[in-house]
């Protein structure tokens, strides 16, 4: 009877182990899965925000000291990738641009999809032309064609770029900036790098307030 009870204990007690680490496997899996992408692999617009916020509380104000370079892009002409050739196409191409940035960034950079075909980037460095070279790195990401379903396809992104503290220090903030310099790449007829500058910022406001007035009048 003993022996009995014994083996059925131990029976009962590798059970609960077994279940404890199913379910511990499922937390970090879960954990994993709401600060990733599913489609890249890369982390996603929730991890990047709370990754840069952390970086940002921890910046020192004097000029010597480390700045976060942040660069936000979008693949141009995305919507035409997937209107002529299908979802899966454009599918294929966010996997790709994810591979060709992480192959052409440093190892110790922060990249996340950020939304659709939008992808950000966070650099810390302490190099005067740090967002230089990160565009750089990124227009090389982008300088070969990419097989996408037996297509050869020249694909290149604009590119926006904010360097908090100077630009920022919150991450709404240094998001916000990089979006306008972004807006300004397309504006300059895409495929190029622009850095956020304050009379951008200006720009921005002149003509929503001029857009306001005409939908006003």
């Amino acid at each position: 009877g003993v022996i009995g009870v014994a083996l059925q204990a131990t029976v009962m007690l590798n059970r609960l182990r077994s279940t404890s680490r199913t379910l511990a496997q499922q937390e970090k899996s879960s954990r994993h899965a709401a600060r990733h992408d599913a489609l890249s692999g890369l982390p996603n617009r929730a991890h990047f925000a709370d990754n840069l916020a952390g970086v940002l509380d921890s910046l020192k104000p004097d000029a010597n000291s480390q700045r976060a370079v942040v660069a936000y892009l979008d693949i141009d002409r995305f919507k035409d990738v997937n209107d002529t050739l299908g979802h899966s196409a454009g599918d294929t191409l966010i996997k790709q641009v994810a591979q060709r940035l992480q192959a052409n960034v440093r190892e110790g950079d922060f990249i996340a999809r950020y939304g659709g075909d939008e992808f950000a980037i966070l650099w810390l460095s302490s190099d005067p032309r740090a967002p230089q070279i990160l565009a750089d790195r990124i227009a090389r990401a982008f300088a070969n064609t990419m097989d996408i379903g037996g297509q050869s396809l020249a694909v290149t992104a604009s590119i926006g770029i904010a360097v908090a503290p100077d630009d920022g220090l919150t991450c709404e903030d240094v998001m916000r900036h990089a979006d306008i310099a972004l807006y300004e790449a397309k504006n300059a007829g895409r495929n190029c790098a622009i850095i956020f500058s304050d009379d951008m910022a200006a720009d921005v406001r002149e003509r929503r307030a001029i857009e306001l007035d005409l939908q006003t009048a």
